[in-house]
């Protein structure tokens, strides 16, 4: 195993919502986080991504933001998505994107998905 490397199945994803964070901790060490604000009972906005620079490349984003969009799936919730990376996230995993709140997607490209799908 190549030095720096971890198993995206050894991270744990937490929903930190008294801080309004989705954490990934590897060993009890914060090493990825995605902000979010509660926009209403039924929607969220997702503000910022994060994974520390050396846990990059490793498959921890994409845990942490598909078990946050499974969480809120299954709690029949929408997100607004001003994140970058989400929107990049998305891109690669059209399955999520029904997800993307259709009156508020923030910086998704919702036309442009729709017209993929026609």
């Amino acid at each position: 195993m190549a030095s720096g490397f971890e198993d995206p199945t050894d991270v744990v994803i937490t929903n930190n919502r008294a801080n309004r964070t989705w954490e990934a901790l590897l060993d009890d060490e914060l090493v990825g986080v995605v902000v979010y604000e509660n926009v209403s009972a039924t929607r969220l906005a997702l503000t910022h991504a994060a994974i520390e620079e050396h846990h990059r490349k490793h498959g921890i984003g994409t845990k942490l933001i598909s078990t946050m969009l499974d969480d809120i799936r299954e709690k029949h919730q929408t997100v607004t998505v001003w994140c970058t990376a989400v929107v990049d996230f998305l891109e690669k995993h059209p399955e999520y994107r029904d997800l993307v709140d259709p009156t508020d997607p923030g910086r998704a490209p919702v036309a442009e998905w729709e017209g993929l799908t026609k």
